[in-house]
């Protein structure tokens, strides 16, 4: 059996809650998660993923806990396999192309165990153009049906996505300043706008991201994750 090792990552999360305008500091949190790829044969591929968090607040207690580990087996596209240890839960993803009235339309059929219920999600997508591609959502388990449109138009990505059955809806938009950078805005019903800087650079990616708030600048995150091969 021949095993290899790829695309290790080491990813650096660090938050803070609550900064509000008379300077009062909220609670504070960083997490670290590694991520280990391997190839398998058959065109298998198995990645471990094992994460630890600090607690809440790190301005009154600084002591590390595990969050959990998550084992995923995958051929391509086609079949994905996860369970997680920490929780003993299983998820199933299932891909296939289908031909419908001669368009190709790609099917996802993802099973996973909730706290209490499974659920299973069922989703098409259809590529309109090299620029558009169109997805429905429907959630099995709750009867929601959920529609988004992805489109791209030179270095700007937009994608609307709406909730059908209770009307809730995000918006996100990319756009991309160089081969490097690049910002994110993300706005959705009832929630802050959110804005992110991204820089991906020699195997290091650093995102910058905080809300945007007439009286608060809270959540603010960082994050920085390095991949390499072994």
């Amino acid at each position: 059996m021949s095993l290899k090792l790829n695309n290790v990552q080491l990813d650096a999360q660090a938050r803070q809650d609550g900064i509000s305008t008379n300077g009062k500091l909220g609670d504070r949190s960083a997490s670290l998660k590694a991520n280990v790829n391997a190839s398998l044969p058959e065109g298998w591929s198995a990645k471990l993923t094992v994460t630890d968090k600090t607690a809440s607040d790190l301005a009154k207690n600084v002591s590390l806990r595990p969050a959990g580990a998550n084992l995923e087996l995958r051929n391509g596209d086609r079949v994905r396999l996860g369970f997680n240890l920490h929780s003993q839960k299983v998820q199933i993803n299932a891909r296939q192309n289908v031909n419908v009235a001669n368009r190709e339309v790609q099917v996802d059929a993802e099973y996973r165990q909730g706290e209490r219920d499974h659920e299973v999600d069922v989703e098409a997508s259809h590529e309109l153009d090299s620029n558009t591609r169109v997805r429905l959502n429907y959630g099995v388990h709750n009867k929601e049906l959920t529609a988004a449109l992805r489109y791209r138009m030179d270095n700007s990505t937009i994608e609307p996505q709406v909730n059908l059955s209770n009307q809730h809806w995000k918006v996100s938009l990319e756009h991309k300043l160089s081969s490097q950078d690049h910002v994110e805005a993300h706005l959705e019903k009832d929630n802050d706008p959110r804005l992110a800087y991204v820089r991906n650079q020699d195997g290091v990616e650093v995102r910058l991201e905080a809300p945007v708030r007439s009286d608060i600048a809270a959540s603010a995150r960082i994050r920085v994750q390095r991949t390499f091969d072994l």
